[in-house]
């Protein structure tokens, strides 16, 4: 079984994933601000405030990695410009990017709530490339458990 996998650039626009995480997440479509980009998913899309149950923390640590990941940049026209939007069309994204806080990726356990798939357990981590001109991130889920192995495997079976 493929683990669900996807690439974010340095807007955290999706740049590539695989069909396991298009499954998982409910597809990407490049031509789509709101399920093109991770923040503009995570905040706009009624959907994945039901696939986190734990959607605050998970909104909170996004943010603050955000702001990590583009500290020096948010002024690119790029960046400000995605930051311009979220800022008008949600006010929780407003109130977690005034705090300011800034976070490295953690290394946990994300619970998921699938429409079809059920609740699952996904370990996640997200690496980046060394150097000062990488751009990009790559996060990997992995099934903590037997039961999560089990819904991912019959989740893909399923769709594929």
């Amino acid at each position: 079984m493929s683990q669900p996998v996807y690439v974010l650039d340095a807007r955290w626009d999706f740049v590539l994933w695989n069909r396991p995480a298009e499954i998982l997440f409910g597809g990407f479509d490049p031509g789509d601000d709101r399920t093109s980009n991770m923040l503009a998913r995570l905040f706009l899309d009624p959907g994945w405030r039901v696939l986190f149950p734990e959607w605050e923390a998970i909104v909170h640590s996004a943010v603050a990695q955000f702001r990590a990941a583009t500290a020096g940049r948010a002024s690119t026209p790029e960046v400000a410009s995605l930051l311009e939007d979220l800022l008008g069309a949600s006010r929780e994204f407003a109130a977690l990017w005034n705090r300011r806080d800034v976070s490295d990726p953690p290394v946990w356990s994300k619970r998921f709530r699938h429409p079809t798939g059920g609740e699952m357990m996904l370990a996640y981590s997200t690496y980046r490339p060394e150097g000062p001109d990488q751009e990009f991130r790559v996060t990997i889920y992995q099934p903590v458990d037997d039961a999560s192995s089990q819904r991912l495997a019959a989740l893909l079976a399923a769709v594929s």
